[in-house]
């Protein structure tokens, strides 16, 4: 897919958190593909279709986000390709969900990048 203008392409990810005092923790973080504009949507605990929906919506919801779901746009997921339709269904007539394994590669080398995470290994 060639990204020609922001918004037409957004990556989503959980990035997994490990805390020393409460395990595991889930970082929801969104990236545009042109401009590397970053979305933080937040931590939770659980990675599950309610969390994932929730936090999807937080990006629809977004400030930023909003002027561009008035065109088409692809919201790019590492996971979640069994539950395709209802991801589509959730994103309305104007996006599509593709799924790839780079979603996340992209969003967590944006956020090292940026010093938002630290060095990843």
């Amino acid at each position: 897919m060639e990204v020609l203008k922001p918004g037409q392409l957004t990556y989503f990810a959980a990035i997994p958190i490990p805390t020393t005092d409460k395990g595991m923790y889930f970082l929801f973080y969104a990236v545009d593909a042109y401009t590397n504009e970053t979305y933080n949507l937040g931590m939770e605990e659980r990675l599950n279709e309610e969390t994932l929906f929730g936090k999807l919506g937080d990006l629809l919801d977004h400030e930023k986000f909003k002027p561009f779901r008035e065109n088409m746009f692809t919201v790019m997921f590492p996971i979640g390709e069994e539950i395709a339709k209802r991801f589509n269904t959730f994103l309305g007539t104007n996006g599509n969900a593709i799924f790839d394994e780079k979603a996340t590669n992209k969003v967590a080398d944006v956020l090292v990048k940026e010093g938002i995470l630290g060095k990843m290994e």
